[in-house]
């Protein structure tokens, strides 16, 4: 409504971007988004060829959603040209601090931060099931299934199902499974 009033229009100083220089919707428009690299650093950029622009913000959805996953295995700074994956072969933490139920003898809390610690004893922590579905051609899949396995959680504690429908990828997660 401010937008059509123009007088509010001038003294607001508002504008479309329709150019998508802040915002990109990729509903209909996944054809004109495409990765860039940065020359000097390497950096992976979404940028819009239809309008010669870097959009700042990439919203997805509808049949969208499978390009944003796509541009997110490279941005914001995951993979670079120049020295590649920012996260393969670092051993991810989960962060246990939040979500506190049941027995609370099983926390410390920390009284001068306010939260409540990890949970220290291995067989306490809750068996929880992760799902990995390979359903469409990814890449990084071997990084990924590197990263899960890096995870800093007791492994008998985890229920792990793998869907995998890509030919190409079933020795590359039978040899990661064994």
């Amino acid at each position: 409504m401010i937008y059509l009033n123009s007088k509010l229009r001038e003294q607001l100083k508002i504008g479309l971007d329709s150019a998508s220089r802040i915002f990109q919707n990729l509903n209909g428009v996944t054809d004109d988004v495409e990765l860039q690299f940065d020359e000097d650093t390497g950096a992976a950029l979404a940028y819009n060829a239809a309008y010669n622009t870097h959009p700042a913000i990439l919203h997805g959805n509808g049949p969208s959603k499978s390009h944003l996953n796509y541009l997110a295995n490279y941005i914001p700074g995951r993979w670079s040209s120049v020295s590649g994956c920012a996260f393969c072969g670092k051993k991810q933490k989960l962060d246990l601090s939040v979500g506190i139920y049941g027995d609370y003898s099983k926390f410390e809390k920390l009284f001068d931060e306010g939260i409540f610690t990890c949970i220290k004893d291995p067989t306490d922590f809750p068996l929880i099931t992760v799902s990995i579905f390979i359903a469409k051609p990814i890449p990084f899949i071997e990084e990924m299934l590197e990263a899960f396995a890096g995870l800093d959680y007791p492994k008998k504690k985890i229920a792990l199902y793998i869907y995998n429908s890509q030919r190409f990828n079933i020795k590359t997660v039978f040899d990661w499974f064994n």
